[in-house]
C-alpha cells in the first residue's frame, strides 16, 4: 500500500482530525486557518504508520508552508549539520524562509535558499574573524 493510500484510511483520518482540533485548524507557521490544512510529520521513522506518530511530531501547516517545510527537509544532511553547527535549527530556517518570501513574491524557493546560504557563509566568515 502506498503512503498516499494510507492517508485515505480511517486511522489516518482520525489522527488528522485530532491534530487539526488541537491546533484549531491553524497553520502553525503563518496562522492560516482552514479545515483543508495539511498535517506535517516533522520526522519519518521506517516501519511506522502515519497515524502511529506521537502528536508532538505532527503539526498543522497550510499548503504553502507545508511545501516550504518539505523543501527545507530536502536539504541534504550535510547542509542541515552545517546549519545545526551554527546554532540554526530547522524551525529557524522555516521562519527565515517565510520572512524572505514575504519580502519578495517574485523570488522562488531555490533562489531564496541560495541567497540564505550566501548570507550564512558570510556570517561564518565574520564569526571566524570575531566580527
Amino acid at each position: 500500500m502506498t503512503y498516499k493510500e494510507k492517508l485515505q484510511l480511517p486511522e489516518w483520518k482520525a489522527k488528522r482530525q485530532e491534530i487539526l482540533k488541537r491546533d484549531d485548524c491553524k497553520c502553525q507557521s503563518c496562522g492560516h486557518k482552514s479545515k483543508s490544512n495539511h498535517i506535517h510529520h516533522s520526522i519519518y521513522y521506517p516501519n511506522l504508520e502515519p497515524w502511529d506518530y506521537c502528536n508532538h511530531l505532527l503539526i498543522t501547516l497550510c499548503k504553502e508552508c507545508h511545501k516550504k517545510e518539505e523543501f527545507l527537509k530536502a536539504f541534504d544532511d550535510n547542509n542541515l549539520r552545517y546549519f545545526f553547527n551554527l546554532g540554526i535549527l530547522r524551525i529557524d530556517l522555516n521562519k527565515i524562509t517565510q520572512k524572505l518570501s514575504q519580502a519578495s513574491d517574485v523570488v522562488d524557493d531555490r533562489l531564496l535558499a541560495k541567497m540564505f546560504l550566501e548570507h550564512i557563509n558570510n556570517f561564518k566568515i565574520f564569526k571566524q574573524y570575531g566580527l
